[in-house]
C-alpha cells in the first residue's frame, strides 16, 4: 500500500507531520502548554519549556471535538487548536507525468471535462504498463476513471480529471502538487 503523509502548520508556525497506509485523516489536535516546572521522587526541580505537539489526529471532526476536549483536560495547557489536515505534496513518476499531460492535452476538445485513455497508450512500452499507470494516477486522487467503452479497434476507459486546476497550473509553472 502506498503511504500517505499528511502535514499542519499550527499558529506558532510548527509544522505536524503523519504518515500512513491505512488511514485517513481529516483533522490534527495541536495542544500548547506553558512552561512549568516540577518535582520528581528524589526532590529535585524541573524545568519545562512552553511548547506545543500534536496531541492526536482524526478522520472525523465529531472525534477531533472529542480529542480536542481531551486535551484541554490535561495540565498546564493554555490553548488547542484544531486543524484541517491537508496530505503533503506527493511527486509523479515521469512516466505518471507524461501520462497525465497526455490526458490532459487529449480532453482539451472536451473542455476538460472527460476524456478517453487511448491518447495515453503511445506513451508506454505495453497495454499493461498503462493500466499501472493510470491505477497510480486514481490512488493519487487526480482521475477518476469510469466504465471501459469497446469499439471495433480496441477498449478504452472514460476519466474526469478530480482538479483541473492542477494540471493548469502544472501547464504555467512547472510543478505539479498532489492534494487532497
Amino acid at each position: 500500500m502506498p503511504v500517505t503523509k499528511y502535514q499542519v502548520t499550527d499558529k506558532n508556525g510548527k509544522v505536524h507531520k503523519r504518515s500512513t497506509e491505512s488511514r485517513t485523516y481529516t483533522h490534527c489536535i495541536v495542544r500548547h502548554w506553558e512552561a512549568y516546572s516540577y518535582q520528581d521522587g528524589n526532590g529535585r526541580t524541573h524545568q519545562v519549556a512552553g511548547g506545543s505537539t500534536s496531541y492526536g489526529w482524526a478522520g472525523r471532526p465529531d472525534l477531533a471535538k472529542k480529542l480536542a476536549a481531551a486535551a484541554w483536560k490535561r495540565e498546564h495547557t493554555i490553548d488547542v487548536e484544531i486543524l484541517e489536515v491537508k496530505k503533503a505534496a506527493t511527486k509523479l513518476t515521469a512516466l505518471e507525468l507524461k501520462v497525465l499531460i497526455t490526458l490532459y492535452k487529449s480532453s482539451e476538445g472536451n473542455g476538460h471535462d472527460f476524456g478517453f485513455t487511448e491518447d495515453a497508450e503511445k506513451c508506454v512500452d505495453r497495454p499493461r504498463q498503462l493500466g499501472g499507470v493510470i491505477a497510480s494516477l486514481v490512488k493519487k486522487n487526480l482521475i477518476t476513471v469510469y466504465d471501459p467503452v469497446t469499439t471495433d479497434t480496441g477498449t478504452w476507459h472514460q476519466f474526469t480529471f478530480n482538479d483541473v486546476e492542477q494540471i493548469e497550473e502544472y501547464r504555467r509553472t512547472g510543478t505539479l502538487e498532489v492534494r487532497s
